[in-house]
């Protein structure tokens, strides 16, 4: 393989994310280096089991297909495995149901980590739907999602103890979670992201983002073409994975919007 910079047709563009442990196989084309293109449909995703009511025939739309890659690579390579989520009582409903209100309390609860964790820290962020509490009030109602590193216990204690607008629950509306899998807080933030996208709750406003991350950790990105490749991408991509040493986790060859095979490949390796 040799690094991108004339496409032809008789080429395959190979995209990796190292620290992602996934890669995707294209055909090269058109002239001149692009983005990576979005041909991955929900049985490509880690989430299989994406809510049906998300798809348009049979796919997910293709902005949020985006994301969800986008998120599940951002978590996966910045090891975003800490779910900090926060919920409102019933004497802050007017809080809970402003997402912009939301949002400022999340770039908030950042900023106070950043103060206690003393910097910058990867992070991925947005508002959650509360379905049954939205149902039962007859408007949406939003909790906060924080996916982050692990970091030492007291800066979560110190999240909790200073958190204003929870119950006197033992836990204060603040829950922590953590996943032992690589690849926990990204399964998590994909599916999230598809609840919170679906067109019966509410998504984000036009022209505004449905989620947010910490700045200066995107996930790291090599490229190649390769000409004259024999078989199909799906063939590319698993010898290439099997060249590097990596031990295949998942691989999926990849249907275009009306169900038509396209030759083009993504795959996943252990971490």
């Amino acid at each position: 393989m040799v690094p991108a910079q004339c496409d032809d047709l008789g080429r395959y563009r190979l995209v990796a994310y190292p620290d992602a442990g996934e890669a995707v196989v294209t055909r090269a084309g058109g002239g001149g280096r692009r983005s990576t293109p979005s041909v991955l449909d929900k049985r490509a995703q880690l989430d299989v089991s994406a809510t049906g009511e998300l798809q348009e025939k049979g796919r997910l739309p293709q902005s949020l297909r985006r994301s969800r890659a986008a998120i599940r690579r951002y978590a996966t390579a910045n090891r975003c495995n800490v779910l900090v989520s926060w919920t409102y009582s019933d004497r802050y409903l007017e809080r809970a149901t402003s997402r912009d209100q939301v949002l400022q309390d999340g770039r908030n609860l950042v900023r106070f980590m950043r103060s206690r964790w003393g910097g910058p820290f990867p992070y991925v962020f947005m508002p959650e739907i509360q379905p049954q509490r939205s149902e039962r009030e007859g408007l949406e109602v939003y909790n906060g999602m924080l996916l982050v590193p692990r970091m030492p216990r007291a800066v979560f204690d110190a999240i909790r103890e200073g958190y204003r607008y929870g119950e006197g629950d033992g836990y204060n509306g603040i829950d922590v979670t953590e996943w032992s899998d690589p690849r926990g807080g990204a399964r998590y933030a994909s599916k999230a992201l598809s609840r919170y996208a679906s067109k019966s709750l509410g998504m984000a406003p036009p022209g505004r983002q449905a989620y947010r991350v910490g700045q200066g950790f995107q996930p790291r990105r090599e490229e190649w073409v390769a000409s004259g490749a024999p078989g199909t991408a799906t063939d590319l991509l698993e010898v290439w994975m099997e060249r590097k040493g990596h031990r295949l986790e998942l691989l999926q060859s990849v249907i275009d919007d009306e169900g038509r095979p396209v030759d083009a490949a993504w795959g996943m390796w252990a971490l």
